[in-house]
């Protein structure tokens, strides 16, 4: 499910609320595609857990939903990077997001259950 959050210690430096999303993406570089989680996302930038092993990148392009945009990496921990975009995205492409996120976690709910009740019938692989 999809939130927006800003906690009380975020607001001296948070230009924009967050949108907590879990959505599958991918980061475009120069070593090519690789795949992402947004954690979230804000029309300044993202936090994104790579799914694919990232050398040192400076500038990537982010691919969502049908969505991209241009981002630098303001910072990494671990398997994270905090994404800056270029230019603000714009609200209605926040919005969007926002509707489209909760399709995404049905979906992929649907389709686990599927795959649970195979499993418990031993339908698995077929």
């Amino acid at each position: 499910m999809t939130t927006m959050r800003q906690s009380s210690s975020e607001e001296g430096r948070r230009d924009y609320l967050r949108l907590e999303l879990g959505v599958l993406a991918h980061i475009e570089t120069l070593e090519g595609r690789k795949k992402v989680e947004i954690i979230d996302l804000s029309q300044g930038g993202a936090r994104v857990k790579l799914l694919a092993p990232v050398e040192n990148i400076k500038d990537c392009v982010l691919v969502w939903l049908g969505f991209d945009t241009y981002a630098s990496i303001g910072r990494r921990e671990g398997d994270e990077l905090g994404l800056v975009f270029d230019v603000p995205l714009r609200p209605v492409i926040i919005k969007k997001t926002r509707e489209m996120a909760p399709r995404i976690w049905r979906n992929d709910s649907a389709y686990l259950g599927a795959i649970a009740r195979d499993f418990v019938q031993g339908n698995q692989g077929t």
